[in-house]
């Protein structure tokens, strides 16, 4: 028994195949983006869509709303295309209605507090070592020319408060999540690594449509904003909720959009009104709830935190090549899914393309690539097995203080009681519960192929 002992609890071995898998999905996921928004542009320029849209200069700000909308409509279909093909992990449980409507709101407000808190003085520093912080963002911002359009208007909602929430929660809590915890990475580290990813994604897109500034502001409000989203998703197990707290957090930035707006109208004054008391509100509620959050894991004692830090250190330095083979991926992810749209971008500008076959050229081009890319990850998705072995174990939330903070996932493997022959079996790893037909154990990822004998 003891040399069982010492299999499960040394170091597991790094599948590079699992890694190269769940950054193939999520590749996959962007590439959609990015191919669909390269057929709407070809549809656009080419006047496809006239019945629709009118390409003028006049209407850039809706050109590029009904753009941003269509691509991340491909998203959200390769999302549905790879989860029916089963690559992507089922939904673990759903919850009633309003279960966790309390819950999403409380860290809605959380957040809105943590902005104000973290990003409105980081704001301020930058600007005070010579950093401009303007959004690339302002090409699809209201103005006093577009606020009364209704095409705007429906296209800008649209594509901020519904379509953003719904495909960068598929793709960055609903699909990663998952996929990182069945292969042993354990919740915390796919909490932190989904949220990383999910900040990284937007940098390159910010510093080069916009400033250094606003990129690091941004990194670090999608990030503490990503963790939120990422521990709704954890607790609840249904990914309407962190749809919802999304599209809450964009429509409370959208609304001030508006109403920073100075135009005569009852109609924006009780807008402006009405963000004042939503932002006074929201600020109460998520002092409050941030308040009795750490005071609630404070008063688990301070020598609780003492064994999390350690360890948390001294699994980064035990799994050095684990983390940094990681780093090399998501290094990778950032230069495929940010750095090549940009470079695309360049290329257009080199070309300078005159003419309409030049730029038919070009978008043919363009489009080939992301389908040729698409193709080829793919066929490496398409003939592996979903999960071969662990990429690295944390074993973070076997600290009792944290375990009634998370629901525990519900897939195979899993952790719950199970009676065999009158008797629970658990992880000699770390000492959760498992089922019979898990493979690996969900909490630590110890593979439990070779216990058959040993139960």
């Amino acid at each position: 028994m003891e040399s069982t002992v010492e299999k499960t609890t040394s170091e597991t071995k790094i599948s590079t195949k699992d890694m190269l898998y769940v950054f193939a999905v999520i590749l996959i996921l962007v590439a959609c983006f990015d191919l669909v928004g390269n057929i709407i542009t070809f549809g656009i320029f080419f006047g496809i869509f006239n019945d629709i849209i009118q390409v003028t200069e006049a209407n850039e700000s809706i050109l590029n709303l009904f753009l941003n909308l269509g691509a991340q409509i491909g998203a959200i279909v390769g999302f549905s295309l790879l989860y029916k093909a089963g690559k992507i992990e089922p939904e673990e449980k759903t919850t009633p209605p309003g279960q966790h409507l309390l819950t999403t709101y409380l860290l809605h407000a959380m957040n809105i507090f943590l902005l104000f808190i973290i990003i409105l003085p980081l704001d301020s520093v930058l600007k005070e070592l010579g950093f401009t912080t303007d959004s690339p963002y302002d090409t699809i911002a209201p103005t006093a020319a577009t606020i009364n359009d209704p095409v705007f208007i429906i296209l800008f909602f649209s594509v901020l408060a519904i379509g953003a929430p719904i495909w960068e929660e598929l793709v960055f809590r609903r699909t990663l999540i998952p996929l990182f915890e069945r292969r042993g990475m354990g919740q915390t580290w796919a909490l932190v690594f989904s949220s990383l990813i999910f900040s990284l994604q937007h940098t390159p897109t910010d510093l080069y449509n916009g400033s250094a500034g606003f990129a690091i502001e941004h990194f670090f409000s999608t990030f503490f904003g990503g963790l939120l989203l990422g521990f709704l998703y954890l607790r609840t197990r249904n990914i309407i909720w962190p749809i919802l707290f999304h599209s809450l957090t964009n429509s409370f930035a959208l609304l001030g959009e508006f109403s920073d707006i100075s135009l005569p109208g009852v109609g924006y004054s009780v807008l402006s009104g009405f963000m004042i008391y939503w932002t006074l509100i929201a600020l109460g509620v998520g002092a409050l709830a941030s308040a009795y959050f750490f005071i609630k894991l404070l008063g688990s004692g301070r020598d609780e935190f003492k064994p999390f830090w350690i360890h948390i250190l001294s699994e980064t330095k035990t799994r050095s090549v684990s983390l940094l083979k990681f780093g090399g991926f998501l290094i990778i992810f950032v230069l495929i899914s940010g750095v090549v749209p940009i470079f695309l971008d360049l290329f257009e500008e080199v070309l300078n393309p005159g003419t309409e076959s030049e730029l038919l050229t070009y978008l043919l081009i363009q489009g080939l690539f992301y389908v040729v890319f698409i193709a080829g990850l793919c066929l490496f998705v398409f003939n592996m097995n979903p999960i071969s072995n662990p990429i690295f174990v944390s074993k973070f939330l076997e600290a009792d203080w944290i375990k009634p903070v998370l629901r525990r996932p519900d897939f195979v493997p899993t952790v719950q009681t199970a009676q065999t022959a009158g008797k629970t079996q658990f992880c000699i790893s770390c000492g959760n519960e498992i089922l019979p037909s898990a493979k690996y154990c969900a909490f630590c990822g110890a593979d439990l192929s070779f216990l058959k004998n040993v139960r």
